[in-house]
């Protein structure tokens, strides 16, 4: 698995969230009506639940299958859903680029598409599970071909963002 996420996305968490598929003011979240095929209602068994469903983002399946599973994960610590759509200032700034100083859209979706490549081909060629780094937080990787050592010059910080 290989993830690029932005620390501050607002549609889906990169950690955790509860999903409610009712309304979450409703003081009786037994029942529901909306997106059902029929029109009817489906009620939920027993007494209400706090919450419908709990989704996981990249971090928290890193967390706890990083060791069981092949991954690689970029975050971004200022990135909202989505890359900026251009840089502001001068100099330009250009804030979703997951630590490598790029300062347009264009050059940070080649490095998201040049990463995944370089991390299928470790998929490919049965390395991936030895990759030494395998999290990357407003960190650039500098891992190329099949090499497998770490690639994290520079970075003071690779757990988690200021």
């Amino acid at each position: 698995m290989i993830a690029f996420h932005g620390l501050l996305d607002d549609v889906a968490a990169y950690r955790k969230e509860d999903v409610f598929f009712t309304n979450q003011t409703t003081p009786n979240r037994k029942s529901v009506n909306t997106c059902l095929r029929n029109g009817g209602t489906y009620t939920l068994p027993g007494i209400p639940p706090t919450k419908d469903l709990l989704t996981i983002g990249p971090d928290l399946i890193y967390q706890y299958f990083g060791n069981l599973l092949n991954m690689e994960y970029y975050l971004d610590c200022n990135m909202p859903h989505g890359l900026d759509s251009g840089c502001t200032g001068t100099p330009c700034t250009y804030k979703t680029e997951f630590g490598t100083g790029l300062t347009s859209r264009d050059a940070v979706v080649r490095y998201i598409v040049q990463r995944s490549a370089t991390y299928f081909q470790a998929v490919i060629n049965d390395i991936a599970a030895s990759l030494n780094d395998s999290k990357f937080v407003n960190c650039e990787n500098y891992r190329s071909g099949c090499s497998t050592t770490d690639n994290n010059a520079g970075c003071t910080n690779n757990d988690s963002c200021p």
